[in-house]
Order: C-alpha cells, then sequence, then structure tokens
C-alpha cells in the first residue's frame, strides 16, 4: 500500500500507448471507470492500449473529447471485476506560488518520471484559463499527466503542454475546475469514490527537500570550430572574450563568406565556458537560479560555471522565411519554448516571449547568417532588416535596464539600421570586422596543408595570399590545387600556369563598396573556376549533394553520383578539402556514429548555383535526396522527437523547392509526423509545415 501521497497518486497514473504509434502520453484515473488525459494525447483514436504498474492492463475507450484550446479526453474503462482500482481525489483550489508534483511518463524516463513544479498563477489563451507553471523541466510524454497540489494534497491540474522541451521552465495545465465545467457529471463521480477514510485524505504529505542539486550546464554543441585544426585569430579571440567578460550584451562578428566568423564565434564561446561570468550578468544570472545552492555548490554567475550556449543556424532553418512570425518562431524554438496563439497572432507578442525567455533564463545565444533576414544580396550587400521587428528585438535586448543572456551574431553585413541603433548603446554593443589572416597565419595553413615553399615560393604564396586578402577558404581551395596533380606541390609551376588569374583588375578610383563587391566576386570565380576544374565525376557529386543543407551520411553523397565510382569521386573532394565532416555532438559520452559530411557555405552555394544552371538534373537531385531522406536516414536511438522525423521534414523541403506540393501535401498529412511534432512540443512547427503545403498547394491549382 503506499505511504505517502505522492506515491499513492503515482498508483493512480497510466501510460496510454496508442496503437501503431511511437508515441505516447499519460492518463490518470479520476473514478474507477475513467481515466483523464488530454484530447492530443487521443486524437484520431476510439480506443487506447491502458498500461498500468508496467504492464499491459486493460483498453480504454474514449467517451468525450474536448479538442484545443480545452484539450481535454475523459476516457472509459471496465477493470477486471472484483480489481481494486484507485483514484485520484480532485480540488479547484490553488495559488500563485503553490508547489505542484507531476508523475507521468515522459520520453527521457518512459517507465515513469516526477517532477516538481511552481505554480505562477493563471494565464488565459484562446479564452480558457490555464494554470501556468514553472521552476521544472516538463517533458514530451507528461501530457495528460496529473499535478498534485502539495499545499492542498489534492489533484488541481493536468498537464498540457511543455513551455521548454529542454530546459526547467515548467509548463501549462489545465486546472480542474475547467474539467468539472466540461464533465459535470465527474465532479459527483469523483467524491463518491472517496469516503472520509480514502487514503487521499488520511496519508501524510512528505516534506519537500530544502534543496537539491542542480545540474549542470550542457556541453556546447559547435559546428565549425575544432581546437585541434583552429589556426590564428589570437588577437580577434582576446578581444572578442574581453567584451563578452564585460558588460557586451551583443557581439557582432561581419565579414564575407568564408572568412572564419562562425568558428571565430564558437572559439569565444569555448574560450568563455571555464571563465565567470562578467559583474553585469552574473547577478541576473543568480536571479534566475531557482532553487538554492548546496554547500560548495556553483551556481550561474559563480567562477568555474558558464551560461548554457545556443545556436541559431538560419541557413538550416526550414523553409524559413525572413519575416518575423516565422523566423522569430524558429528562433523561440532553437530557445526550447513553442510560441504560443498569442505569438501566433501577434509577432510583437513573439518579441515579448523571446525577451522574457532570455531574461528569466540568461544564456549565450549565437545566430548565423543574420544575412539571411536582411534585404539584399551577396553581390549588391544587404542594407536592412525585411521585418523591422528583428531591430526592434535587437534594440529591446540592448536598451533593457538589465539583460543576462548574450547575443553572438555571425553576418556578411550589419544593415544601416541596426549600426544606427546600435552606435547609441556603445556599452552594449561590439561589432568586430573580420578580416582574412595575416601573413603569418598564412604561411601555417600552408605548412599544416603539407606545403614546405622556398624563400622565392612564399614570394609567390604571399602574392596569391595578398590578391586574396587572406581569405582562409579560398587559399585552402588554392593550397590543395597546388598539392593535387598536375602540379604535386610545385609552386613556381603552378604560378606560372595561372598568373594571369592573380592580377588586379579593380579600377584604382573604384569606391570602397564597389572594391568589396569586385573582391566577393573574386573569391566566388576562384571557387567556381576550382570546381570546374575538378575530374568530371567528383564535379558531378558535390553539385548534386549541394542540394543538402545539412550534415548527411557519406552514403548520402554516393547516392547522388548514379554513374561512375562513388568512392573515387567522393576520394577526389575529400583529397582536395572540399568536404567537411561535421563534428559529433559531444565525443567523450556519446556512442560512435557514422561520419556525417556537408559542404562550406561558399562550396554549397558556388556548387548549387551550378547544379540548378542545368534544371533537369537539379530537379532530379532534389527528389533523389527527398528520396534518401524518407528511405535511409536512420535517427539515433536516442533522438529528440524532432530528430525522429528529421527524414520527413528534409524530404518535405526538397519537394517544396521543386515545387511537387503533392508529395510535399502527403508528409504534412503524414500521422507519425503530426504525432512526434506535437507530443514533442512543436505543435507550431506542425502548423507551420501543413500552412506551406496547403498555400503552396492551393496556389499550384
Amino acid at each position: 500500500m503506499p505511504s505517502s501521497r505522492d506515491r499513492l497518486l503515482q498508483h493512480c497514473t497510466v501510460k496510454l500507448v496508442p496503437a501503431n504509434s511511437s508515441n505516447w502520453g499519460t492518463g490518470f484515473l479520476v473514478t474507477p471507470n475513467h481515466i483523464l488525459t488530454c484530447a492530443h494525447v487521443v486524437a484520431g483514436y476510439e480506443v487506447i492500449p491502458v498500461w498500468w504498474r508496467g504492464q499491459a492492463w486493460a483498453t480504454a475507450r474514449v467517451e468525450q473529447s474536448l479538442p484545443p484550446p480545452v484539450d481535454l479526453a475523459l476516457l472509459q474503462i471496465a477493470p477486471t471485476e472484483g480489481e481494486q482500482t484507485p483514484s485520484v481525489l480532485l480540488s479547484e483550489t490553488f495559488n500563485p506560488f503553490d508547489r505542484l508534483y507531476v508523475y507521468g511518463y515522459p520520453d527521457d524516463f518512459p517507465d515513469g518520471g516526477s517532477v516538481t513544479i511552481q505554480c505562477e498563477g493563471e494565464v488565459q489563451e484562446q479564452g480558457v484559463t490555464l494554470i501556468k507553471a514553472q521552476a521544472g523541466q516538463v517533458r514530451p510524454g507528461h501530457s495528460g499527466s496529473p499535478a498534485l497540489n502539495w499545499e492542498t494534497g489534492l489533484v488541481c491540474g493536468v498537464v498540457s503542454v511543455t513551455r521548454s522541451r529542454s530546459t526547467d521552465l515548467g509548463g501549462l495545465l489545465i486546472p480542474v475546475s475547467t474539467v468539472f465545467s466540461h464533465f459535470p457529471d465527474l465532479q459527483a463521480q469523483n467524491q463518491a469514490a472517496h469516503p472520509k477514510d480514502s487514503l487521499w485524505l488520511t496519508l501524510p504529505l512528505q516534506s519537500p527537500a530544502v534543496s537539491q542539486p542542480r545540474s549542470a550546464v550542457p556541453p556546447p554543441q559547435f559546428s565549425t570550430y575544432n581546437p585541434a585544426t583552429f589556426v590564428g585569430r589570437t588577437a580577434e579571440t582576446a578581444t572578442l572574450t574581453a567584451c563578452l567578460q564585460g558588460s557586451c550584451r551583443i557581439l557582432a562578428i561581419a565579414g564575407m563568406t568564408g572568412i572564419g566568423k562562425t568558428a571565430l564565434a564558437e572559439r569565444v564561446v569555448a574560450n568563455l565556458m571555464d571563465a565567470p561570468l562578467p559583474i553585469s550578468l552574473s547577478q541576473g544570472a543568480r536571479d534566475y537560479n531557482p532553487v538554492p545552492l548546496l554547500p560548495g555548490e556553483k551556481g550561474l554567475g559563480d567562477e568555474g560555471n558558464a551560461l548554457p550556449y545556443y545556436c541559431f543556424r538560419l541557413y538550416e532553418t526550414l523553409s524559413l522565411a525572413p519575416d518575423f512570425a516565422n523566423s522569430g518562431a524558429a528562433l523561440l524554438r532553437e530557445l526550447g519554448e513553442e510560441p504560443t496563439l498569442a505569438d501566433q497572432q501577434d509577432p510583437a507578442n513573439l518579441v515579448e516571449h523571446i525577451l522574457q525567455r532570455l531574461h528569466h533564463q540568461p544564456c549565450r545565444l549565437q545566430i548565423d547568417s543574420l544575412e539571411r533576414l536582411l534585404r539584399g544580396n551577396e553581390q549588391e550587400g544587404w542594407s536592412e532588416f525585411c521585418d523591422p521587428l528583428w531591430l526592434d528585438l535587437l534594440q529591446k535586448i540592448l536598451a533593457g535596464t538589465d539583460c543576462p543572456s548574450q547575443l553572438l551574431l555571425t553576418s556578411q553585413y550589419i544593415p544601416g539600421d541596426l549600426d544606427a541603433v546600435a552606435s547609441r548603446y556603445p556599452q552594449f554593443w561590439h561589432c568586430e570586422p573580420l578580416q582574412g589572416w595575416t601573413p603569418d597565419e598564412q604561411r601555417t595553413l600552408f605548412q599544416n596543408l603539407g606545403l614546405t615553399p622556398t624563400d622565392t615560393d612564399w614570394e609567390i604564396l604571399q602574392r596569391i595570399g595578398a590578391f586574396y586578402d587572406g581569405h582562409p577558404l579560398v587559399l585552402q581551395v588554392i593550397a590543395e590545387e597546388v598539392r593535387q596533380r598536375p602540379f604535386l606541390g610545385n609552386i613556381r609551376q603552378y604560378w606560372h600556369h595561372y598568373e594571369a588569374e592573380f592580377t588586379p583588375t579593380t579600377p584604382a578610383t573604384a569606391t570602397k563598396l564597389d572594391r568589396s563587391r569586385l573582391f566577393r566576386r573574386r573569391v566566388r570565380q576562384r571557387v567556381e573556376q576550382t570546381l570546374q576544374r575538378l575530374p568530371e565525376p567528383a564535379r558531378q557529386m558535390l553539385c548534386a549533394s549541394a542540394v543538402f543543407r545539412r550534415p548527411v551520411p557519406i552514403e548520402f553523397w554516393h547516392a547522388m553520383l548514379p554513374d561512375g565510382d562513388p568512392q573515387a569521386a567522393f576520394d577526389t573532394l575529400q583529397d582536395r578539402h572540399l568536404v567537411e565532416y561535421a563534428l559529433p555532438p559531444n565525443p567523450s559520452t556519446h556512442p560512435p556514429t557514422p561520419l556525417l559530411v556537408r559542404q562550406h557555405n561558399l562550396i554549397r552555394a558556388v556548387a548549387y548555383a551550378l547544379l540548378k544552371a542545368a534544371p533537369p538534373i537539379w530537379e532530379a537531385a532534389e527528389r533523389q535526396a527527398a528520396h534518401l531522406w524518407l528511405t535511409e536516414y536512420q535517427p539515433a536511438p536516442d533522438a529528440p522527437n524532432l530528430e525522429t522525423v528529421r527524414g520527413y521534414l528534409e524530404a518535405f523541403e526538397h519537394f517544396c523547392r521543386v515545387e511537387d506540393w503533392r508529395e510535399a501535401g502527403k508528409i504534412a498529412e503524414n500521422r507519425d509526423v503530426r504525432d512526434q511534432l506535437i507530443f514533442g512540443g512543436y505543435s507550431g512547427f506542425h502548423k507551420d509545415v501543413v500552412r506551406i503545403a496547403g498555400r503552396k498547394s492551393a496556389r499550384s491549382r
């Protein structure tokens, strides 16, 4: 028999596992014959298998289902004759600051897991009253879980949705008053199941612990920076690290594609992981600490601890439009929260939601490729934000009375509107224009790549380096050209053959902007020339694989070459450093995973342009990529919900590019996609997918 009410709550909780689905939810007995849960847990089903005490127990029938925004479902069961089934005692009472104990079946503890949260009070959404709770990690699978109010000892709510899948921001709960208003007979039935000697009225409440250990800040997951191969940037690293250890709230790194902005930003973050927080941020971080610290324990803001790190990679975001309603929602999801209905109805509300997230849960947020949110292009430059709400968000971060989070922006351009606003807050803003490598850094690169230049050779390499202003990626491409046949490392022979390509053509009277445009064009032309000189199978593979915007298994690249020897073609690309290997999330703790490969953004941009010059070949490549994502993608065993449907989402993107709205619509309507996104806390993301497919399909008709 349970010895306390939290144990009794566990005894009354069941796991609901819809047939032919990899998802599940939670429910709890409210009478001997009824289970209460959320409507989205049982959506599309009439009967649901019920697991109780770790084994299959019964089959429940959906008696009533009220879809969101109410999001409640009442299930009926028929227990075995003579079986004594427990049920919770419901109460409408809750108040701000009440402590709530939740038990359910989250995805990280599928056999049952507890979480404690704190009531913040009531909120309104779509005309429905909800309980807003914080300071606990509500996970996918918790939907439908009962919330035991520690102040009353009775169940006061039903967990509906998480506010953050990966942090302890809490969730939203449906109050028992709403349950009673929609199921009026349930109140009397629930009371009748609990006489005066009911365990819910006699069992004690355990005293909550005064303090608990804090989970460590997770290690950052970098996309580019590798300490074993990172070259140079010593001065820039020191300058930017000092900025973020000071009062800087927004740090921008500007420079053309391939110059090393992302790697430098990640290098600076790595530098800061073991450093103390700046004084200006440490108090805000301490204010965030949701629980008291144990003696000797370090919290956020103490020496030896660091802010969590997130990276919003705009070039990887699905079907991203630059308007804030879409891009801002994607950013919020990257931070672990789902946009609310109010956010969807008014993007200005979304700005405030992001600001609250950054204030209440301090972090370092890197936004890569900011130019994708700006008006313009790579040839002409970018002038201003497509949506002024992005400027509004950044200005409020700079102008706020305090901000315990820090932003790192990487962009090919800093738009004039942001520069004008940021100049008013010099103590909180720093922009670092990133140039190419110094001659010493270039020499290190050439030596690391296996070239051993003589003094005469070094003069040649210096001239080439000066012509490209020390552009790291271009110099790496040239070094590989020198090392390959027919030159085999002979620098003078290479110079004799291509000297004309390194002759300046920029007019002396050209303006600074004109020179910048000409230089960018020169860099792209150099990359294009390199790709055009590749053996035909290698060039075909590289161009066809440019359709992938994320790292993929090597086998995906092989499959993009229908004729010829794919391994030989891949080896050629690898030998010329036109292939990049994605870093594993955390090599020290994760089991070995298949190697994933990608292209540098500059290489990919040029290769994709070459591919699109032949429309039939381009369309075939997009369709082949969609096929691979649908048939060959294998998520990791412990992958979060979004990654389990990554194959569907990437295939959706490829079908959208070729405007095959019929196939895109099939994916949007797929039940597995719907279940994983909705149960995983990505209901808004699912709505975006459905909206894109539906809108485009309607246009095509």
